[in-house]
């Protein structure tokens, strides 16, 4: 029964069923019966399979019996291996210790596979420290090597990794041509599953280094089919947070939070893996105004050792923060660590940054630096952001001409990508300089075009803002031509129950820090569902929507929102909230009439932690609704009565 096992193991492992390989063979009845190389297997198995800790023990389990057997070759090899687990962990000094022994191992013996692997492990290394003349020297090595022993999988790992080096010596053009060659290789079938994804990884790393994004979309697609072959169905590490990359930036956030959900989950104890993940998710969540969320992933990304800028910098602009932003970026533009196409991550973060602090030396200085990189790297994303960056520093300036041709062509780069946030958000700068200069038209165009692409991805905060641009243009058309319409919109009244006997109990401090935080609340649920803000009056706000669904959706989420918060923290006050759909004069002032009237009298009428809507509204809702049994009432200063339901959250 024992040989029939461990055939079956060794037979799994062979056509790279990783899952049967790693059940079988790591079964505690065989492990007498191992040799070095069915322990070999059963790490390579746990590396597929994202048990990073088995995968290393049974490799050092391999190691030394290699050793024992005195076949120095295949222990180095081992070692190699051990290198990048341990680096995965971020445990450097275990990783280097295993790199020493693997190269003593090595020393004296004749040119083998190893020797090549070897020199290409340096490489990387080199690569890390910076020592980029050297990284070449090892990487030409390890492909000279390969083409001696005619070695297909090294000879594409070598040039794959020469191409790296390249790319950052500026040699973009023939780096990515070494990188393109090596992925032919790599997607075509010729090499083996752990150097398909180790080069694949540096490609995709290479390109978003770059901002090369549509190579890096074109690789994706065309390794696909990679995943179907035998033993690749899951790209580990690096792979799966690239990918959460590229869909973060071509617009595809669900999908982008359901892969990073995916990776982390999968991934495990990698942390620079998960890190790179959770900065995603945190620069996704800032895009949509989820501000709490995307600080705890900016906050865990750091913990794992990746620096949050320059989202946390972003963040706190959104929130008003700016000295902290100023601050943030300033001290992460300072580290000595960031090469120039790391230091283009934060130059564009640092003009918005400094132009909203009134800084436009310093936003100069930044946008010519992106510039400069720009120009050695020239890439359709570095050259959209350089000129993006340009454009809001010229109209800051005062010279619109180039500011808005700038930033026209930055906004036709980014939809050529594409790159659709980035596009909006050059279309908004755009707007917010034609609107200065009184070019209301064109500012309208643009306006509209911006808020069309936020709406799309869910970028609230974003579209709120090309809302009100939207709605400022409206009433002073109103305000100059008198005009007064007739709109249908749903109108939605909150305030806090009870505010009086709680502002009495917990004193004036308190109660102006609550109701900063409970605005707070409110507002980022009337910007996630496009909610127009008309009035603040005390704790209560007055807000109108187009959809009724979005009013209902928002009336929830508030709802849930102070819920979570009491049971997590121990309180939050108590929120009644009225909804309903009503026709109502617009004009220069905002919105009145009988259905305004109306709706505020639901409000008044809900109770605590309630949401109270007419019945005509849960009616008009696109999305079924559950309710509780409709009743009649009578609202003070409304003729007929009402019915209205309260709405289940």
């Amino acid at each position: 029964m024992t040989a029939t096992a461990l055939n079956a193991g060794r037979a799994a492992i062979a056509r790279y069923d990783w899952e049967a390989g790693f059940a079988s063979l790591a079964a505690p009845d065989l492990q007498e019966q191992l040799t070095a190389q069915d322990l070999e297997g059963i790490g390579e198995a746990a590396f597929w399979t994202s048990r990073p800790r088995d995968c290393i023990r049974y490799r050092e389990l391999s190691f030394a019996a290699y050793s024992e057997a005195r076949q120095p070759s295949a222990a180095a090899r081992l070692a190699v291996a051990l290198v990048w687990d341990y680096f995965a962990l971020g445990s450097i000094a275990v990783g280097g210790g295993w790199l020493a022994k693997a190269k003593r191992l090595l020393a004296d013996q004749p040119e083998c596979r190893e020797h090549g692997v070897l020199a290409n492990t340096i490489a990387h290394v080199d690569i890390a420290q910076g020592k980029l003349d050297s990284a070449l020297v090892r990487a030409r090595e390890a492909f000279s090597i390969g083409q001696r022993i005619d070695d297909a999988d090294l000879q594409a790992a070598a040039l794959n990794t020469e191409g790296a080096v390249l790319i950052r010596l500026g040699e973009i053009a023939e780096g990515m041509a070494r990188i393109d060659e090596s992925m032919a290789s790599a997607i075509g079938g010729q090499l083996a599953p752990y150097t398909t994804a180790a080069i694949y990884c540096t490609t995709i790393s290479a390109c978003h280094r770059i901002g090369d994004l549509r190579r890096a979309t074109e690789w994706t697609d065309a390794a696909e089919h990679c995943a179907q072959r035998p033993g690749m169905q899951d790209f580990p590490g690096d792979c799966r947070a690239h990918r959460v990359s590229l869909l973060r930036v071509n617009g595809q956030w669900d999908d982008a939070e359901a892969a990073a959900e995916r990776a982390v989950s999968v991934v495990g104890a990698e942390p620079s893996h998960v890190a790179t993940v959770h900065q995603e998710v945190g620069e996704i969540r800032l895009y949509r105004g989820q501000f709490a969320a995307a600080e705890e992933a900016f906050r865990r990304a750091e913990e794992l050792g990746r620096s949050p800028q320059p989202g946390r910098a972003l963040l706190c602009l959104a929130q008003g923060e700016i000295d902290s932003a100023v601050s943030f970026v300033a001290v992460a533009l300072a580290d000595q660590s960031w090469d120039r196409l790391a230091r283009a991550r934060l130059l564009p973060a640092q003009v918005e940054i400094t132009l909203a602090a009134g800084r436009l030396a310093d936003a100069r200085q930044a946008a010519d630096e992106m510039l400069d990189i720009a120009g050695t790297y020239d890439t359709t994303a570095l050259s959209a952001a350089a000129r993006q960056a340009e454009g809001r520093v010229l109209g800051a300036e005062g010279n619109v001409a180039a500011a808005t041709s700038r930033l026209r062509e930055a906004t036709r780069l980014w939809l050529g990508l594409p790159a659709p946030f980035e596009a909006a958000r050059a279309r908004l700068a755009l707007c917010e300089i034609l609107l200065g200069e009184g070019r209301v038209d064109e500012a309208r165009t643009e306006a509209q075009a911006a808020l069309a692409g936020f709406d799309r991805l869910g970028a609230a905060p974003y579209g709120d803002r090309a809302g009100r641009i939207l709605e400022q243009l409206d009433k002073a058309r109103l305000a100059r031509t008198g005009e007064v319409v007739r709109v249908t919109r749903t109108f939605m009244f909150t305030d806090i129950v009870g505010s009086t006997s709680l502002l009495e109990a917990i004193g004036d401090d308190a109660w102006r820090n609550l109701v900063r935080w409970h605005d707070q609340v409110l507002r980022e649920q009337f910007a996630a569902h496009r909610g127009e803000e008309i009035d603040h009056a005390g704790d209560g706000f007055f807000v109108a929507f187009e959809s009724v669904d979005a009013a209902l959706d928002c009336a929830v989420g508030i709802q849930q929102d102070l819920t979570r918060h009491r049971r997590e923290h121990g309180f939050s006050p108590s929120v009644r909230i009225g909804v309903h759909l009503a026709e109502a004069t617009s004009d220069a002032e905002g919105y009145n009439g009988r259905g305004v009237h109306h709706a505020a009298r639901i409000g008044a009428m809900a109770q605590g932690d309630e949401i109270l809507a007419s019945q005509e509204t849960i009616q008009a809702a696109e999305s079924p609704r559950d309710c509780g049994e409709a009743r009649r009432v009578s609202l003070k200063g409304i003729q007929q009565p009402s019915v209205v339901v309260s709405l289940a959250w």
